[in-house]
């Protein structure tokens, strides 16, 4: 993402998720908000800290070189709010820390992170909150009613009086890109190599400062990205005089004519060759990046299935398409493909994309031949534009693949022995006579295990087991599981454990003694509840425990009238074991 500057705010506040305060962002971990004090919300330490924080993050990011704009920021608390030291909020100590922060703008610069172009100091431009927002918040320059000027305005007064008042030029460029209109508004349906479309633009030029700037130049230039490395198509530039502040804005009206299937970065700057003295340059230049090009976006694929479930049949997908960029997209073809879990291809189709304008999504349908299963999944995968013939803003979300588990059912009798094995043969359910006391339905489901949320250990295999009708009391059901060696995560084999999800945690669900045969890889157990269950071997942790100060017998938990030794601060007495967690 092109960036000229970064804006943040740089209130203090506590940033406790779902409370009162700042919150913490979409996204975020809640956790790693801080739980900022009210009287926290003057520290110039902490401000200072977060800034720097920030500008590490920017460095970090390759964005040292770029200024950092602070659009908004004081003391919100009102004057009649006390803080937990019991003092308020009146006008002498929101001015206080208004100049402090003034003075550390102005004059505290860190080489490390700081904007070398300014020499290095962290913060470039700044606007104190607030004008005249006095019916809530605290810090307000003037009165709203009144217009007089508050005490805090006055600080204000005082100290910007006292700054250096050299009449000079300050420059400031803006580039706007169709004004009266959007790209998508184009013609359509033409291919994008033998189109081209010519843009209407305007570069506007202010000059902040209280000195007229003359001698010289505005300058435009447009690079078009290729495959191949970058193309800089051919600049233009015009000299001009720019009246001081109050003056007006000087408009430069711009027309470039483009091609689609390319990205283009379209830099307006002021003064290239710097004739004009000003205390920041970082204001004189600005780039618009403009992707003429589409973006097709696979959003979502379903399917369905015909019976035979478990067996060879159709298949139908169904799939929403959406261009997501600021272009045509020319019509093409979608590939469906249906392969094995392993990999192995078993069958594809090629499915037909009309023309998609901007933003535009449509619904396309696609029937596909199933074999047989060799496995518990079928993947199923999409991808369009797979000749790669339309220039796209993102490849990445061409394709998309969704597992399609093969779903096993069998008819269950009163009085008769059934076995169902899944379709990779790995698992094996014998459901013995008298399970069920009248005819019934199971349902064998496996588990993607991608899908699968966090466990408490290593699952190597999930399935569901249903029955539409209850199981009779005492019945166990055997299961016999052939594992693969990876499946042990490097565990021993007593490990292996059957799990049973209920309540939200999952739970030890066997009903029967394990009988391991680690010399084939094999485990049986028995089960004597339907759900949803997994195989794998169970975690050990080993949780240190370390004394604090102060802690003694009766913090240890100890009996009474036992003896319980007592931990130096900081001393490691030993681990937790917590088995099969």
């Amino acid at each position: 993402m092109p960036v000229d500057v970064w804006n943040i705010h740089a209130f203090i506040l506590r940033e406790v998720y779902g409370s009162w305060g700042a919150s913490t962002p979409p996204g975020v971990d809640p956790s790693c908000g801080i739980d900022y004090k009210i009287r926290e919300g003057d520290d110039i330490n902490i401000f200072r800290a977060n800034l720097i924080a920030f500008r590490q993050w920017m460095k970090d990011k390759g964005q040292q070189n770029k200024p950092l704009i602070i659009s908004e920021y004081g003391i919100l608390w009102p004057d009649w709010l006390k803080d937990e030291d019991g003092r308020g909020w009146p006008p002498e100590r929101v001015s206080r820390f208004m100049t402090r922060t003034f003075d550390l703008f102005l004059n505290e610069t860190y080489p490390d992170v700081g904007y070398p172009a300014d020499g290095y100091r962290l913060v470039q431009a700044w606007a104190w909150y607030s004008l005249s927002d006095d019916q809530q918040y605290n810090g307000y320059l003037f009165r709203s009613d009144s217009y007089e000027i508050s005490p805090m305005g006055q600080t204000y007064a005082t100290y910007t009086a006292a700054l250096s008042d050299t009449p000079r030029a300050d420059l400031t460029v803006r580039l706007s890109v169709l004004r009266d209109g959007t790209l998508r508004h184009w013609a359509a349906q033409q291919p994008s190599n033998t189109l081209t479309v010519t843009l209407e633009l305007t570069g506007e030029v202010a000059n902040l400062g209280k000195l007229t700037a003359t001698n010289m130049s505005l300058y435009f230039a447009p690079v078009r990205y290729e495959a191949t490395g970058t193309v800089a198509l051919p600049f233009s530039t015009t000299p001009v005089t720019v009246p001081p502040r109050y003056d007006g804005v000087l408009a430069w009206p711009l027309s470039l004519t483009l091609q689609p299937r390319y990205r283009y970065d379209l830099t307006f700057q002021a003064d290239p060759t710097d004739q004009v003295e000003e205390p920041r340059e970082w204001n004189n230049a600005v780039t618009v990046t403009l992707d003429l090009r589409a973006d097709l976006w696979l959003r979502q694929m379903s399917y369905a299935l015909r019976d035979p479930i478990g067996g060879p049949g159709a298949l139908t997908a169904t799939l929403v398409l959406t261009n997501g960029g600021d272009w045509w997209a020319e019509p093409t073809h979608l590939g469906l493909v249906l392969r094995g879990e392993t990999g192995t291809l078993l069958t594809g189709q090629l499915v037909s994309q009309p023309w998609l304008a901007p933003a535009q999504g449509v619904t396309l349908t696609g029937v596909i031949s199933r074999p047989a299963p060799g496995g518990d999944f079928y993947l199923l995968s999409a991808e369009v534009d797979t000749s790669d013939t339309i220039p796209e803003q993102d490849e990445g979300n061409n394709l998309i693949t969704i597992p399609i588990p093969v779903v096993l059912t069998t008819t269950l009798f009163p009085t008769q022995t059934v076995v169902l094995t899944s379709a990779s043969g790995d698992l094996a359910f014998v459901l013995p006579a008298g399970l069920v006391s009248q005819t019934s339905v199971v349902t064998y489901t496996p588990y993607w295990l991608s899908d699968l949320e966090a466990t408490p250990f290593h699952a190597a295999t999930a399935f569901s087991l249903t029955l539409d009708r209850p199981l009779m009391p005492g019945q166990v059901i055997s299961l016999t599981w052939r594992y693969r060696d990876e499946d042990l995560a490097g565990y021993p084999e007593e490990r292996l454990t059957l799990y049973r999800r209920a309540g939200g945690t999952w739970q030890q669900a066997a009903c029967a003694p394990y009988q391991r045969q680690p010399g084939v890889n094999r485990l049986t157990v028995g089960l004597c509840q339907t759900g949803f269950f997994a195989l794998g071997p169970g975690y050990t942790i080993l949780v240190p425990i370390v004394a604090r100060e102060g802690v003694g017998s009766t913090a240890s938990g100890a009996l009474p009238g036992e003896s319980v030794g007592r931990a130096e601060r900081g001393q490691r007495i030993g681990p937790l074991l917590l088995p099969d967690r």
